[in-house]
Parts: structure tokens; sequence; C-alpha cells
């Protein structure tokens, strides 16, 4: 039988990147908070999501949102 990605391994990998994207926007939105806006008016709510896409194409970001990440758990 072959071995693949389970749905809990997919759905625990989905979550890493969700926080990370979070903590990365939290920490840039202390740095920028004109930049990096905690809350799009209703009609604008799909910018969340173009967002988080944006983020998973962006090595550097990712790797800012790891290391965001990593230190808000040692808050």
């Amino acid at each position: 039988m072959a071995t693949g990605q389970t749905l809990n391994s997919f759905v625990a990998e989905l979550r890493r990147d969700v926080d990370s994207f979070e903590a990365w926007w939290r920490k840039k939105n202390a740095e920028n908070p004109e930049m990096f806006e905690m809350e799009y008016p209703e009609e604008n709510g799909g910018l969340w999501f173009e967002q988080f896409l944006y983020f998973m194409q962006d090595e550097t970001a990712q790797n800012e949102g790891a290391e965001a990440l990593a230190e808000a758990k040692n808050v």
C-alpha cells in the first residue's frame, strides 16, 4: 500500500502556515500599521486570502513568519 499525506498531517501543516502568517502580519503591523492593517472593510474581506496567498509565495515572508511565530511562542 502506497503511503501519502494524511488529512491530519495536511491540516497540521495548514494550521502552521496560518499561524505563521498571523505572527508575520502582526509583527509587520507593529512596524508599519498603515501598510499592514488589522482590518479590511467588509466588501474587501477577500483581501485576507490574497494576503495569505502572497505570504505563501514569498519565501522571505515565510521565513520571517516562522521566526515571528517562534518568538510569539517564547513570550
